[in-house]
């Protein structure tokens, strides 16, 4: 039996109690001059009955105490019970009531005292037999306004503590949410890469299999290493979805807690696209400050999805990477052939922007990716018929 229905069984015991004196006194006499017996016993039972309510409407119940209190005494009973049961209905009022309904509750208890003190202080009643009574009815009103303000703010602080948990949770799924996405980019712009590497080599493979063996070696060799490297990275992504015991992101993957890429490796990056069969040159101008891991990451996805691009087109022409670092951003470009004609620009462009299938890729989530750092993205064929991709990223700013 839970705490909330063992104090409930003891209350209605305490009433039933109250009530079953109030009828042995009945029974045992009364005085003289009194109503009948039946009459006091039909008012006991109004008198501490109601009280087995007095919590859900206690406005009602203590009128109808004090009101039965009154007729009881004016009929000449003489008995206690109905001053217990007029501080059992003032405390409810105090403690389950709303101020104004129980400042209004007051008014028929009142009135019930006030009957009774009035006659016995005009009959020359000491002042000391009748204060007593309002100064107890008062603590009991005051004692149950005070418990009712205790429990108000046991209960304002315990919403407030579910919301702060609700809050929190909505930011951890919004956190969770953010991250998922973050991989998502990461793993676009992983696949895209490799797999475009490995796709361009294995067909070089196979037209020279037979006529150049040493050519398709290469091939192969280049396919081997950019698989590779694209397992480790794609693992060490992957790992960051996985949540060991002790707390640490991977668990015991080492692949996990590999070093993300950043502008350091391009040199690599532009050589595995080189080796992809793409002419392809870095141009670096200025001294790399130091700069956030993330993004560093950032700016080496969008030089990776630009290469990937220029890969997958593979017009004839060398791609340019220029590498700018200034005090205060960084300014990225590639250019590579578009194509000769009008028509075979426009369908570039349009396969740049639609790399893959879906929300958020190619230029779309590199544009995302350079926003999240305050930074700007155009993108377009120029007057020379070059598709070029011009990114500018604040070296100081942290992530909008």
């Amino acid at each position: 039996m839970t705490l909330d229905r063992v104090l409930r069984a003891a209350d209605v015991g305490l009433v039933l109690l109250l009530a079953a004196s109030a009828l042995t006194d009945v029974a045992s006499g009364l005085p003289a001059g009194s109503s009948p017996p039946v009459v006091h016993a039909v008012l006991a039972l109004l008198i501490t009955l109601p009280l087995l309510v007095r919590r859900r409407w206690p406005l009602p119940v203590a009128t109808v105490v004090a009101t039965a209190s009154l007729v009881q005494y004016s009929a000449g009973g003489g008995l206690f019970q109905p001053w217990f049961a007029m501080l059992l209905a003032v405390y409810a009022l105090g403690a389950h009531a709303e101020l104004r309904i129980s400042v209004a509750g007051l008014v028929p208890v009142g009135a019930a005292i006030l009957a009774v003190d009035a006659p016995r202080l005009a009959a020359g009643a000491p002042l000391d037999e009748v204060v007593p009574v309002w100064a107890v009815t008062g603590l009991v009103w005051l004692a149950g306004r005070w418990v009712r303000r205790r429990r108000d703010e046991a209960t304002r602080l315990r919403d407030e503590a579910a919301r702060a948990v609700a809050d929190r949770d909505a930011l951890a799924a919004q956190a969770v949410a953010e991250e998922r996405a973050r991989v998502a980019r990461e793993l676009h712009d992983l696949v895209a890469h490799s797999m475009s590497v490995v796709n361009i080599q294995a067909q070089g493979a196979r037209r020279v299999l037979r006529t150049d063996p040493d050519a398709a070696a290469q091939a192969l060799d280049a396919i081997d290493a950019t698989s590779r490297q694209g397992l480790n990275e794609m693992r060490r992504l992957l790992s960051l979805l996985r949540t060991s015991r002790d707390g640490l992101v991977g668990g015991d993957d080492v692949d996990g807690l590999a070093p993300q890429p950043g502008l350091a490796d391009l040199v690599a990056l532009v050589d595995q696209s080189r080796a992809a069969g793409l002419d392809v040159s870095l141009a670096v101008d200025g001294e790399r400050p130091p700069m956030e891991p993330d993004l560093e990451l950032a700016a080496y996805r969008v030089v990776q999805e630009s290469l990937t691009n220029a890969v997958r087109h593979g017009h004839a022409g060398q791609t340019i990477v220029r590498i700018d670092y200034g005090a205060a951003e960084i300014g990225i470009q590639v250019s590579s052939p578009a194509g000769t004609s009008a028509a075979s620009r426009t369908r570039s462009v349009q396969d740049a922007v639609l790399t893959t299938t879906g929300v958020g890729q190619g230029l779309t989530g590199m544009r995302e990716r350079v926003r999240i750092y305050g930074g700007s993205l155009e993108a377009g064929p120029d007057d020379g018929g070059r598709f070029v991709v011009r990114v500018r990223l604040p070296t100081a700013g942290a992530p909008a």
